[in-house]
């Protein structure tokens, strides 16, 4: 039998859609043994620390309605988005020589919208089916969204929150009805706020974050932590935050970009991208780790960090006592890092791939725009998701997008697995491939059984890129249930789609957001 519950859908341009699946326990790919010898894993390197707080209290106020930016908010946040900032080009690794073995193509229905749907599932394939509830979040007025709508979420019981570019809402009834918050108010510093947020719930202490980026001005910019302790009763919850600079960590000059979070037994775990406020040119990376208790209490506190050698590292979701954090070497090779709770150090293992990959290129649209054209250039191949999977929750799985090879003709979603047991050996690999479509910006994480669900974008050559959901677990052990879909409604040409979906397990199922497109262009 599928569980299944509500999951938000959104859509970056109109309406936002979350939505949630479920099945059984994770496994993927086959378990054959490593073909490859894995890097060494290095000697244990201590933190360096910072401090940080108090908080600072905050109203938050629940709207009906979504807030409208300002003319002067609106062109600060098209400019932010036009201006590119971007990490420097993954060096080229080996390549690797052979057969490329991609593993079975995805089967993805066509969306309502494109005169097709998905058959109701037969009595024979019932155990691999999966289901999505979705929740209309928000559509928002002609002008004032964006086609980079980067959706965050996650929920506690009955409570959800939802974020995207622009805007953030919170629901009490599992998704049924919204409102709304003001990160334009709340992220009222620096430059303004704009654009990229991020949320996540740590059940431990009842207590969600919501991450709120500043424009840069000059100077630097911030990261704006808001606290919400006690969101399983949002009519007494309290709210507070916390300022994150650059000159926390002693830059200056610098500003912050691309922001990852995830939470562990004791942390909440925080990564992001550098850049010079002189030229926008790439400065490096930054981990950093704060316990969840000093956070919950809202006073003063030390913390951990250290400044990775690889850029726009992603943390495994799942983690609990240990951290992994990944990033790309080159190609052909990646950099697991990983930190165990309550101790003082870190190490790093470089870890060979099975397959080198090369960057996504260009992927056709409608009206012959490039759908693809973010994942391209200093945006390229970055992790999109990485997640602690396996029947015995025993791997480390990282997802990223690599440009057509074997039998895919598009652009696609690399899998890597590796052993999560140092040195992390390299398992078998497998991809998310289409012959009709590009496949990118995946999503993922596990549920409490262990399973693996999660969203990601599909562009079509003739269609607006629409967004589907996917679940593997040990009913469907070869990769992916059938695909549903969410269709776009929109008929403009949008010139680009991304940058980044959320997945967050929730009990036995997820609660993920992904969109699709209605309206006009940024509409």
């Amino acid at each position: 039998p599928v569980l299944s519950r509500r999951f938000p859908r959104l859509s970056k341009y109109g309406t936002h859609v979350a939505v949630l699946l479920a099945l059984g326990l994770l496994y993927i790919g086959s378990t054959g043994e490593a073909t490859i010898e894995a890097g060494q894993t290095g000697g244990l390197t201590p933190f360096s620390q910072a401090t940080m707080g108090p908080a600072t209290p905050v109203d938050i106020e629940f709207l009906a309605e979504p807030p409208t930016p300002t003319p002067q908010q609106l062109q600060s946040m098209q400019y932010t988005e036009t201006n590119r900032h971007e990490t420097p080009p993954i060096p080229a690794g080996r390549a690797t020589t052979g057969p490329v073995n991609l593993g079975p193509e995805l089967v993805l229905p066509l969306p309502e919208s494109a005169g097709a749907s998905a058959a109701p599932p037969s009595p024979a394939s019932a155990p691999n089916t999966h289901r999505q509830f979705v929740s209309e979040f928000y559509k928002g007025p002609t002008g004032y969204n964006s086609d980079v709508g980067e959706p965050s979420i996650d929920a506690n019981n009955n409570v959800f929150f939802i974020s995207h570019n622009w805007y953030a809402a919170v629901s009490t009834d599992y998704g049924n009805n919204w409102s709304y918050v003001n990160p334009f108010a709340i992220g009222n510093a620096d430059g303004g706020f704009c654009c990229d947020q991020k949320v996540i719930y740590a059940p431990d202490h009842d207590m969600l974050i919501w991450l709120i980026q500043t424009i840069e001005d000059g100077v630097d910019n911030r990261y704006r932590l808001v606290v919400f302790r006690g969101l399983s009763d949002a009519s007494t919850a309290t709210y507070f935050y916390f300022d994150f600079f650059p000159s926390t960590l002693g830059f200056t000059g610098q500003w912050l970009d691309f922001p990852d979070v995830q939470v562990g037994n004791a942390y909440f775990y925080l990564h992001f991208n550098r850049f010079t406020t002189a030229g926008y040119a790439y400065a490096g990376s930054s981990f950093v780790r704060i316990p969840l208790a000093s956070m919950a209490d809202g006073g003063g506190f030390t913390f951990d960090f250290m400044n990775p050698t690889t850029a726009s590292n992603r943390f495994t979701a799942g983690a609990t006592d240990t951290m992994y954090w990944i990033g790309h070497v080159n190609t052909s090779t990646v950099r697991i890092y990983e930190a165990v709770e309550g101790g003082g150090g870190w190490s790093s293992t470089d870890v060979a791939l099975q397959q080198s990959w090369s960057n996504p290129v260009a992927c056709p649209g409608p009206g012959g725009v490039n759908p693809c054209s973010r994942i391209m250039g200093g945006w390229n191949g970055r992790p999109t998701a990485a997640f602690i999977g396996g029947l015995n929750r025993n791997e480390i799985v990282v997802q990223w997008n690599v440009a057509p090879m074997g039998a895919a003709p598009h652009n696609f979603v690399y899998n890597a697995r590796f052993t999560l047991a140092a040195p992390h050996t390299a398992l078998q690999w497998y991809a998310m491939w289409s012959s009709g479509a590009a496949i990118t910006y995946p999503s993922a994480a596990p549920n409490d059984r262990g399973a693996a669900g999660g969203t990601f974008l599909a562009f079509f050559p003739t269609l607006h890129p629409v967004c589907y959901t996917w679940i593997t677990d040990d009913i469907t052990p070869s990769l992916i249930s059938p695909a549903l879909q969410i269709g776009a409604t929109s008929t403009a040409t949008e010139p680009s789609s991304g940058d980044y979906l959320e997945t967050r397990g929730y009990g036995d199922v997820w609660v993920g957001a992904c969109f699709s497109y209605s309206g006009g262009v940024q509409n």
